[in-house]
């Protein structure tokens, strides 16, 4: 019986660095740009009408 395939190598670590990318790719405009940027989110939020700015 011939073994699974080993997780070591260039292309082991071509596949972590993309899952990571996408992750991070996808939570910037989700998570990180309106924690950076506060202020855009609170004037979109105000012209709604949101009881909850202070």
């Amino acid at each position: 019986m011939r073994p699974g395939p080993r997780w070591e190598g260039w292309r082991f670590g071509a596949l972590v660095g993309g899952l990571i990318g996408c992750i991070g790719l996808a939570s910037w405009p989700i998570i990180i740009h309106p924690m950076m940027y506060p202020e855009t989110y609170r004037q979109i939020q105000a012209v709604r009408g949101s009881p909850h700015i202070s």
